[in-house]
């Protein structure tokens, strides 16, 4: 009789198993299809784009940050040649400080890092006590949002963002920032 019951019991497993992926078919047929989520232009988002690519940058995950390049960057520098600009410094402790423009298109950000170069034939240099080689450094970066996110275009020193952008140095001057000393 038990070896009744277990037959029993098997066949129900199998067919219960016949029926279970069925009956899963049809739920997945009627539940809506998960779509990936549609991301707005937003200054949050800029933020959050900006913050995970100047993380990967502060790793040295070269391959990741290049990920964050728009689609006509990667047309025109392989990702071998991105990687091969990348090795002689580093970058530390990067902030993203403020948008100073996002018309949806096209955004501008203020970012700053510890740059320090680290080139082989740095090691040869002789310092003073003291003195080192990594700088503060500040950063005006160009994003634009296309194929659904915020893509990284390029970054500039103060002094050529300001001279393409005379407008936001106005603006900077009327609030009462200190506008970059021209070098």
């Amino acid at each position: 009789m038990k070896h009744t019951h277990s037959l029993l019991a098997l066949a129900l497993l199998a067919g219960g198993s016949l029926f279970l992926p069925a009956c899963n078919d049809r739920q997945a047929a009627a539940a809506p299809a998960q779509t990936a989520a549609v991301r707005e232009p937003t200054d949050a988002r800029l933020f959050e784009r900006a913050r995970e690519r100047w993380g990967k940058v502060a790793k040295g995950d070269w391959i990741a940050a290049y990920d964050y390049q728009t689609p006509e960057q990667k047309r025109s520098v392989s990702l071998g040649q991105y990687i091969s600009s990348k090795d002689h410094h580093k970058y530390e402790s990067p902030e993203v400080h403020e948008v100073l423009q996002n018309d949806g298109k096209l955004a501008l950000l203020r970012v700053s890092a510890y740059w320090t170069p680290v080139h082989p034939l740095l090691k040869e240099a002789e310092l003073e006590p003291g003195q080192t080689l990594t700088q503060h450094v500040e950063m005006y970066e160009s994003w634009r949002f296309a194929d659904g996110d915020w893509l990284y275009m390029r970054a500039q020193r103060a002094e050529d963002f300001f001279q393409e952008h005379p407008e936001l140095l106005r603006a900077r001057e009327k609030v009462g920032e200190a506008a970059p000393a021209p070098k």
